[in-house]
């Protein structure tokens, strides 16, 4: 969570996706609780696009890290919320907020039919509800799921089931292309950071990934790193959005398989950023050089 919706965005992002069954489930629940926030403002178009996130991490990551990655994610949503509230939010909005992404999360997994997985899936809900038990939680935790079923209640589960089912079986990450949207919508805008645009003078989230591969010198495999704690440390050095390099440590990898269309535009990008490093250091620049097969 890196900043709060301003309201144009919040009517773009409603406009545009709206009519998506995640999005009917969502919003209603997500914009009573935006009416009890008198001092958070949170919106109810920002909680889902948390949930989207979320739920997209864990089509990335492997049980074990998705699993870990869970368990106490209830303390990672709340310090994400308390960074981006007043100083004098009092804490059961906090709470409020934090619990209505996890029980929405939660849901999402819920209505996820599909039989290879199903085990892994319940196992996430469980982490995601005794997150959601906890004394300082469970409160919230029964108001909220009260919110939720009262839309279920009216909506075609078969059908949100199949969308949620198909979903996470595809290539599609909804996170992606809704960042991908307001990157379009804010581009008149000087305080939006637009993800891996190429600006004058300024290194893309590709060539700061690739720099800090080859001055670590490490893999950007997931079987020899966490890609996410590579990603922390990335985004703690350069002061760029956590969440935008680790997306781009995972395509980069992907991109090391031969015929991935995105390959050739990564060859471009690192001899550009060699060219600019080979006057001060000629090792790290012939490695940029040479991290892609060219043939």
């Amino acid at each position: 969570m890196k900043k709060l919706l301003r309201r144009n965005e919040k009517e773009a992002i409603r406009n545009k996706f709206g009519i998506l069954p995640i999005f009917q489930l969502l919003l209603p629940a997500g914009k009573k609780i935006e009416r009890e926030l008198n001092v958070f403002h949170l919106s109810g178009e920002q909680i889902i696009i948390e949930i989207i996130c979320l739920l997209d991490n864990i089509r990335e990551y492997s049980e074990a890290d998705a699993k870990a990655f869970l368990r106490d994610i209830d303390d990672t949503i709340y310090d994400d919320c308390r960074d981006l509230s007043p100083e004098n939010t009092p804490d059961n909005e906090l709470v409020l907020s934090t619990v209505t992404i996890l029980k929405g999360l939660e849901i999402l997994l819920a209505h996820c039919n599909d039989v290879r997985h199903a085990a892994y899936y319940k196992q996430l809900q469980t982490l995601l509800s005794f997150c959601c038990s906890k004394p300082q939680h469970s409160e919230a935790a029964i108001y909220v799921q009260s919110l939720f079923f009262n839309t279920l209640y009216r909506m075609d589960e078969e059908k949100l089931c199949l969308y949620v089912t198909q979903y996470m079986e595809s290539e599609i990450f909804l996170s992606d292309e809704i960042d991908n949207f307001l990157q379009v919508l804010n581009l008149d805008r000087d305080d939006y950071d637009v993800v891996d645009v190429q600006e004058p003078d300024k290194i893309t989230y590709r060539q700061l990934v690739l720099l800090f591969q080859q001055l670590l010198d490490v893999s950007l495999n997931p079987s020899y790193i966490v890609q996410s704690e590579l990603a922390a440390l990335i985004a703690y050095i350069s002061g760029r959005e956590k969440e935008s390099i680790r997306r781009m440590i995972v395509q980069l990898n992907k991109e090391l398989e031969s015929g991935n269309p995105d390959k050739q535009q990564s060859i471009k990008d690192m001899e550009d950023l060699a060219n600019r490093i080979s006057p001060f250091n000629e090792r790290i620049a012939s490695g940029l050089r040479n991290f892609f097969e060219k043939g």
